[in-house]
């Protein structure tokens, strides 16, 4: 690989990137899309960490062709809900440790509302299906060329974990291009776009990712352990990725042929 990289942003930054998938999709499918193009992906991770909450998330490589040259390109993928959940610093620490560990491993808590009880009930009632429904945030984390320890940078952000399956690419397989991987992302997203503890949380986003990338590749897979899932305390998910797999992909299938239609129709005008 070649130790002078380019610089786009949304595959390469200068230092570890993490954003929302909003941002790097309209990168991906937009400013960045001649050099994504020529990006795909070789390798998918369905991880798990191995302390609770047990979160999942995926781990992608690809690889950047250009002039003559091949770079890695190394991604994070994973959902928490979203994080505006605001908690008084006073409160309980056993009330305040219990949310964070089933909002997600990097919840971010602050006091600035004036009924932080309130507020954190509203919040937790709407991860629960009983109150107002709580945003998926599903993220992207890119990780810095410089950044030699991909596996480093995931133990980093989530802690110990194991690798409950990897997908490879291979030259006999179908390949998969950074912008169909962004519309992937945004399918999934779009398709739940709620965050809920016992069905649309961070294991059906992993998961469902996963599937539909494993169909549209027909990659090989290494390993396959992924049967235990994850916990949260007495909580247990009830509701699979694999009973969404048919409709999302359909709807991937859809989405990416009008994204071609409108590119075409974008180069047409632009040539005229």
């Amino acid at each position: 690989m070649s130790s002078n990289p380019p610089n786009p942003h949304s595959l390469l930054p200068r230092s570890n990137d993490d954003t929302d998938i909003f941002y790097w999709c309209s990168r991906i499918l937009g400013l960045d899309i001649e050099i994504a193009n020529r990006c795909f992906l070789t390798q998918l991770d369905h991880c798990k960490a191995d302390r609770a909450p047990m979160h999942e998330f995926l781990k992608a490589y690809l690889t950047l062709y250009l002039n003559g040259k091949k770079y890695d390109v190394r991604i994070i993928i994973h959902r928490t809900p979203s994080p505006d959940v605001e908690v008084d610093p006073n409160a309980a620490v056993s009330q305040r440790t219990s949310t964070t560990s089933l909002a997600s491993p990097q919840s971010v808590i602050s006091s600035r509302s004036p009924s932080p009880s309130f507020r954190l009930s509203e919040h937790l009632l709407g991860i629960l299906e009983k109150g107002h429904p709580v945003p998926a945030n599903d993220r992207v984390i890119i990780i810095a060329p410089q950044v030699k320890d991909f596996d480093e940078a995931c133990t980093k952000a989530f802690g110990s974990y194991i690798t409950l399956n990897s997908l490879l690419i291979r030259e006999e397989h179908t390949p998969m291009s950074a912008p169909q991987l962004a519309t992937v992302l945004e399918v999934a997203h779009n398709l739940k776009p709620n965050y809920t503890l016992k069905k649309y949380q961070c294991y059906w986003y992993a998961l469902i990712v996963f599937l539909m990338i494993r169909k549209q590749t027909n990659g090989a897979e290494s390993n396959q352990c992924i049967q235990t899932m994850g916990r949260l305390w007495w909580i247990a998910p009830t509701h699979s990725a694999d009973d969404d797999e048919n409709v999302v992909q359909d709807e991937y299938d859809k989405a990416w042929a009008r994204f071609q239609v409108s590119r075409c129709r974008f180069l047409f005008v632009d040539s005229g």
